[in-house]
């Protein structure tokens, strides 16, 4: 069995087991678990901070062009980390409280994928090839599958009539972000077979 099975097995098995701890909980009428800063929304924001950091990491070693996902993955799992958490109420500088929240958090975050983008751009038909092939790897697929988590998660935010309906929406977010985790963590070991050829791009690499 290869390190990214095992990585992906163990991951998806210490989700599983807590998702059952949680549900328990909830259906011992906990609504705590769910609630805003609640155990499931802290759980989501450390994921989402250790998969910032490790996408973060490889696009440093990298040393293809692929180097850019990896950069607009980060940042993606920044402004996620950022949605989950009140930043303004935490006890940091105010300078930090109105980057890191409301409109100085939507702004940095639009600035930071406006210049990969720019960039981008400049080699589009690279860089659209490169995505394609990312996408069809381990990785981009387990990508794909966390946004169809996330947008299955919001369906249930404003549906009332369903009991703990917060609570579902939180768990399909949390399984989106473990399969983000394992994009992060598994990413090595497939970014290598992405190569300009396969891609079907003969030029040099930006």
């Amino acid at each position: 069995m290869s390190l990214p099975v095992i990585i992906i097995a163990s991951t998806l098995s210490a989700w599983a087991a807590f998702t059952l701890w949680a549900t328990s909980l909830v259906m011992g009428n906990n609504t705590a678990v769910y609630a805003e800063n609640g155990l499931l929304e802290n759980t989501q924001a450390c994921i989402l901070a250790i998969t910032f950091v490790i996408f973060l990491v490889n696009s440093a070693i990298e040393k293809q062009a692929s180097r850019l996902i990896l950069l607009s993955c980060s940042l993606l799992c920044y402004a996620f980390l950022l949605r989950e958490l009140d930043v303004e109420k935490f006890d940091i500088p105010y300078i930090l409280q109105m980057l890191g929240s409301g409109a100085g958090r939507n702004t940095t975050i639009a600035l930071g994928f406006f210049a990969l983008t720019s960039y981008a751009s400049r080699y589009l038909a690279f860089y659209r090839a490169e995505i394609a092939s990312f996408l069809r790897t381990r990785p981009g697929s387990l990508l794909l599958m966390a946004a169809v988590f996330l947008v299955s998660g919001s369906v249930f935010e404003d549906l009332y009539a369903i009991t703990h309906h917060v609570f579902i929406e939180e768990a399909l977010e949390l399984f989106a972000y473990v399969l983000i985790l394992l994009s992060s963590l598994t990413v090595n070991s497939s970014i290598n077979g992405i190569t300009i050829s396969q891609a079907g791009i003969h030029r040099a690499q930006p």
